[in-house]
């Protein structure tokens, strides 16, 4: 079970017939109780180097850990709008299936996230797994991904110089797919 703290002040002050008898006083106070909860997810998720680019994907499991009760939930981004322009111009998080669903007594369900590299940095996102039918019942998720440049790769082609040059001999090189990046 997870531990939720609350923290506050109390005013005290001695009243008789409506007339306060000498100074208030404040007294500070920690409350805390257990709250079982039902989700259980990694807290960390790593897309390992991404290509300019490309995509990755990745089955995120949610797990619901009661035996009795179904796990109604909903899965959310954290938004922090002051730096939300600069990680989408890194890369794009997003949920293909499975942001909002039921979970049977002791189930899983696999939630199947895609991620898209823009530029080459470090990425960052939040996501919560909310129980919808308890609102204490929360986990977050930090998905993290490195979005890199892929590795040059160099063909060795076959040494023309020395061929055959005859017109009924004809040497045949195989590029497989070639792909060129384009600003236009």
């Amino acid at each position: 079970p997870e531990e939720i703290r609350l923290f506050g002040l109390l005013n005290i002050s001695y009243e008789h017939h409506s007339l306060t008898n000498g100074q208030s006083l404040l007294v500070p106070f920690i409350c805390a109780f257990q709250h079982a909860s039902t989700i259980k997810v990694d807290r960390y998720i790593t897309f390992e180097n991404v290509h300019v680019g490309s995509y990755s994907t990745y089955q995120m499991v949610v797990q619901n850990n009661s035996e009795s009760q179904e796990l109604h939930y909903m899965i959310s981004f954290e938004h922090l709008h002051h730096i939300q322009d600069e990680r989408e111009l890194i890369g794009k998080l997003d949920i293909m299936q499975g942001k909002t669903g039921v979970i049977n007594p002791g189930a899983e369900k696999r939630i199947t996230l895609i991620f898209s590299g823009n530029s080459i940095g470090k990425f960052e996102q939040k996501l919560w797994v909310q129980n919808i039918n308890d609102s204490f019942d929360q986990k977050r998720v930090v998905v993290q991904a490195n979005v890199t440049l892929a590795q040059t790769k160099f063909i060795k082609l076959p040494d023309l110089e020395h061929s055959d040059h005859s017109m009924e001999k004809f040497t045949t090189i195989d590029f497989g797919k070639v792909q060129f990046k384009s600003d236009k």
